[in-house]
């Protein structure tokens, strides 16, 4: 298998916009800190929308960057299609240390509200099982309490969140 093509441009944070598929996160002081001290070690990765360009990966360090009110960002640009950038996204979250599965669940919710993503194309499209989607999806859905406690510093899995969600818990 061949590496897709792609180039590192230098591009002004007023051109790239969020993209829709991107779950709320919180950019860490460490972060920020490291990126003044030492500069961005790794560019993020933008698709050309029209005459600008929609962040699908390092979507932290792009607001790292955006803190520290630098005009430009090293970025690597890739063709994608709408279904390619929204899994982008999904699994440059993935990556990340902190990524839990009430934001798991809200980006399933977000494709699945699309026209044409069924469970199954989802689950073939990111390497998941349905039922692990399924699971997922109903945490977009949580009640407060739950999804309070997926959000804690040390994370929650679906175990614990169905636990939870069971009827001697939300009495």
């Amino acid at each position: 298998m061949t590496e897709p093509a792609y180039q590192i441009e230098n591009i002004s944070l007023d051109q790239i916009s969020e993209s829709p598929y991107q779950v709320p996160g919180r950019v860490g002081d460490e972060l920020i800190a490291s990126i003044k001290r030492d500069g961005l070690l790794e560019p993020v990765t933008v698709r050309p929308v029209g005459d600008a360009y929609e962040l699908v990966g390092g979507h932290r360090r792009y607001a790292a960057v955006k803190s520290l009110g630098w005009p430009t960002i090293p970025a690597i640009v890739r063709e994608l299609s709408d279904t390619e950038a929204a899994n982008f996204v999904y699994l440059d979250n993935e990556q990340r240390e902190d990524f839990n599965d009430y934001q798991r669940g809200m980006y399933l919710a977000r494709r699945l509200e699309e026209k044409g993503v069924t469970q199954a194309k989802l689950a073939k499209e990111l390497g998941i099982s349905q039922g692990r989607i399924s699971r997922l999806r109903q945490l977009a859905d949580a009640p407060a309490e739950v999804r309070e406690y997926l959000n804690m510093p040390q994370g929650r899995s679906e175990e614990h969140t169905s636990e939870l969600q069971s009827p001697d818990h939300l009495v």
